[in-house]
């Protein structure tokens, strides 16, 4: 199953993974960053934080690694 992610499921709170890795990542934010472009990864297991970037690059980034939403928000 391939799963596309667009623009407007990049929300903050929202968990993902892949079924064939076991760290999960939740899409979070820069609050010092005035743009749009603040979107980030942070890792559940240990807490690393992504650059930022925009929604539209993110969508397309877990879009590429076959990445799945799991359960719900935070």
């Amino acid at each position: 199953m391939k799963i596309v992610w667009e623009e407007s499921d990049i929300v903050v709170g929202t968990k993902y993974g892949r079924p064939d890795i076991k760290e999960i990542w939740m899409i979070g934010y820069i609050a010092s960053e005035a743009s749009s472009s603040n979107r980030v990864s942070i890792s559940m297991s240990d807490g690393m934080v992504t650059l930022p970037s925009s929604p539209d690059a993110m969508a397309h980034m877990l879009t590429a690694g076959r990445y799945v939403p799991i359960g719900s928000k935070a």
